[in-house]
């Protein structure tokens, strides 16, 4: 590979900042973005998610959701600048 980017195979990679936009995300039986979100989180990466409120499959919000315009998950951890 070339390019400001590339690494070598098995080198250091440097921590990106990840943004994940998804419709559906916990607790909703779909694929799963969360589980996308806290994996590239636990390799070291800066993770950032811009979702819908749980609604699928009833069409109705999931207990223990309100509607307001931030919800924070227990299991990503969030920078002090947002906390």
């Amino acid at each position: 590979m070339n390019g400001p980017s590339a690494h070598p195979p098995g080198g250091p990679h440097r921590p990106q900042r990840v943004l994940v936009v998804s419709q559906y995300y916990d607790p909703e039986p779909l694929p799963k973005a969360g589980e996308l979100a806290r994996a590239l989180q636990a390799r070291g990466h800066d993770v950032r998610v811009v979702t819908t409120l749980p609604t699928y499959p009833a069409g109705r919000l999931y207990p223990g959701h309100r509607l307001r315009l931030r919800e924070r998950y227990p299991d990503l951890e969030l920078p002090p600048s947002l906390r």
